[in-house]
């Protein structure tokens, strides 16, 4: 115990005395348990949030275990249940300080401390002195650079979750509490430097979280959810003001991932229990930050709480009126994209008060997110490319559709080519009427190979587009994408066209492929089925070809008849190549879309149904009445 501790403390601890050393700790934590119970009411264990993410020792395991069988420790109660609160924590930590196998591990480190926050006074005093003992030896007894090595298990080194618990939660966490006995000047500041770095490390600067980070995002925010309470509580700082911004930033794009849970015949508030809920570790994020959109991510939250029990029809778009007035002129010249010199934007409305983002896009973290709205049964797709296979995750109308990865197969006349081994976005654009994504891949030889995803918010509609061309306009070209659907999807064919539909209540979505004859009775070149889960989808071609799908989940259209073709392309009076580009169009009732992908850059405008373009990508909505066409997002060919 440091000299600088207070005399009251110093003399219980020479005397032996357990009691008057748990009364003047209680008196300390008084204030801090007061304040984390207005945060965290009545809820379990904090640190259970991690054991599942976790590789623990066998002590921990059976510390886990146990809490997990044991409920409403800090419930309020009074009386039998107050008693009986009691004897549970008290039988729970009174096993653990018994078991001496093997040094302190830093999730029951964390655990530990956290029970004696919030339960210490529930404890006799042996028990508590003997936890905070075991606590305060592993921690003040081992050098800082080896701390917790030798607990930790070795098949459990690598996992990013444990190094931020070891290196980061658990000495801050435990020199929060052991502060009185002093000495842990040291292990606060390390503590704090690496989950500061940590926090940079994982987000950029608007928040966005690494694509890594996805499969597991609710277990990643965890710690750090965790360790802003016990700053909070306690009164210290923790963040600077930048980065406590980008943690106000990182709750804002981690609440759009928020979607309702998939209707599986389980009760929701059941199922919940069995996995760590995104939604769970966001709401505890809100209470202890100040953030400015703290009710539209709450009504979020509150809406995505069961399962979607109808998709509805997500109303009609209407454009500002100072966007009406200058559409036309900005469909020929428009603004450019802020990010890139590529897509042209119309032209807003005037400047108004700050909205929640609901889409975004970042190089750095190489991850996208195209949501509709803020609503609980919005229509989500999630991108990530960090590595070769490009992952996707649609959830349509708040209901999951697609989730895996998006795969890539080309074949040059009898060979197979080497699938990109990365990726990078090569354009973004983002507006109330489109958001639109384009992946390119990098490192391949003699091919160019795109990716591009476009979600139309008020129409529950999108359409996924691959291309390749080689340059060469005798090469046979053969493409092969897949789309893996999510659970509990069966298949039902049309029986006059090439349409699939899938059917998931309270989800009916149709398919479309769109590069092949809608007809059934026409030979067509390619293939596309569902098979083992999976939408498979084949194209061939000569020089190059572009295969896109279009998928609509609207409930308004979803009986009605659907149409579409491939377009001819013409430049200067001849026809071109499917090396060099290509033209489609799909209809469904009467809304209809046209699609126009240059693979090679012409050497004068082209024109496709009417549409006359110098553009690469072109994605449009054709009005009924012969009206004008209404572009959705428009590339610019590159120079």
């Amino acid at each position: 115990m440091s000299r600088k501790a207070d005399a009251a403390l110093r003399e219980s601890v020479n005397s032996d005395n357990a009691a008057a050393f748990q009364e003047w700790y209680l008196d300390f934590l008084s204030k801090v348990r007061k304040r984390i119970r207005k945060i965290v009411s009545d809820r379990q264990v904090l640190a259970l949030w991690s054991e599942n993410s976790l590789e623990l020792t066998s002590r921990e395991r059976e510390l886990s275990v146990n809490l997990d069988r044991t409920r409403g420790l800090f419930g309020k109660a009074s009386g039998s249940k107050s008693a009986r609160s009691a004897t549970a924590l008290e039988t729970l930590l009174s096993q653990w300080c018994s078991d001496g196998t093997g040094p302190l591990g830093s999730w029951e480190a964390v655990c530990v401390s956290e029970m004696l926050i919030r339960g210490g006074h529930l404890l006799t005093p042996e028990t508590f002195a003997s936890c905070l003992s075991i606590v305060a030896r592993g921690m003040l007894n081992e050098p800082l650079g080896g701390l917790f090595s030798e607990s930790e298990p070795e098949n459990d080194s690598d996992n990013p979750l444990r190094q931020v618990i070891a290196r980061g939660e658990a000495p801050f966490v435990c020199s929060l509490l052991l502060e009185p006995i002093g000495g842990i000047d040291a292990i606060r500041k390390s503590g704090t430097e690496v989950l500061q770095s940590l926090l940079n490390a994982s987000t950029d600067a608007e928040g966005i979280f690494h694509a890594s980070m996805i499969p597991q995002l609710a277990e990643h925010l965890a710690p750090l959810t965790r360790i802003t309470i016990w700053a909070k509580v306690f009164r210290t700082t923790l963040w600077d003001d930048e980065q406590a911004g980008r943690i106000d930033k990182l709750v804002q794009r981690a609440s759009m991932m928020v979607v309702p849970p998939a209707a599986t015949g389980v009760d929701a508030d059941e199922s919940s229990s069995e996995k760590l809920e995104l939604s769970a570790v966001i709401e505890l994020l809100l209470d202890v930050t100040d953030n400015e959109f703290d009710a539209p991510i709450r009504k979020l939250i509150k809406k995505s709480r069961r399962p979607v029990k109808r998709i509805t029809s997500p109303g009609r778009y209407r454009a500002p009126k100072e966007a009406e007035e200058s559409e036309s002129a900005t469909a020929a010249d428009g603004v450019e994209s802020d990010r890139k010199p590529k897509a042209k934007e119309k032209t807003k409305a005037k400047e108004e008060t700050p909205e929640l983002a609901t889409s975004w896009q970042s190089d750095t973290s190489f991850h996208a997110v195209l949501r509709s709205s803020a609503k609980g049964d919005a229509d989500v797709i999630s991108v990530d490319w960090h590595t070769s296979n490009v992952q996707v995750r649609v959830t349509a109308g708040g209901v999951p559709l697609i989730n895996g990865a998006w795969t890539w197969s080309v074949r040059l006349g009898d060979e197979a080519v080497a699938a990109p081994l990365s990726w990078k976005c090569s354009c973004w654009f983002n507006d109330p009427e489109c958001v639109f994504l384009e992946l390119e891949a990098e490192n391949t030889e003699g091919q160019r190979c795109i990716r591009q995803i476009v979600l139309v918010p008020y129409e529950r509609f999108a359409l996924f587009t691959d291309s390749v061309t080689t340059g060469a306009s005798e090469t046979r070209v053969q493409l092969t994408t897949s789309l893996p659907l999510a659970e509990g999807y069966s298949t039902v064919a049309d029986s006059v066209t090439r349409e699939l539909t899938l059917c998931h209540p309270p989800a009916q979505v149709r398919v479309f492929p769109v590069w092949m004859e809608d007809d059934r009775i026409q030979h067509a070149l390619g293939q596309f089925r569902e098979h083992d889960g999976q939408l498979e989808m084949t194209a061939p071609g000569q020089g190059g070809v572009t295969l896109p799908v279009a998928i609509d989940w609207h409930p308004e259209r979803s009986t009605l008849p659907a149409d579409w073709c491939r377009l001819t392309v013409t430049e200067n009076r001849r026809i071109v190549g499917a090396h060099e580009a290509s033209g489609f169009r799909i209809r469904v009732g009467e809304f209809q879309v046209l699609g126009y992908r240059s693979l090679k850059a012409g050497t004068n405008s082209r024109a496709v149904l009417g549409l006359h373009t110098w553009d690469e990508t072109v994605y449009t909505r054709i009005t009924r009445k012969n009206g004008p066409m209404r572009p959705l997002v428009e590339v610019e060919t590159p120079e």
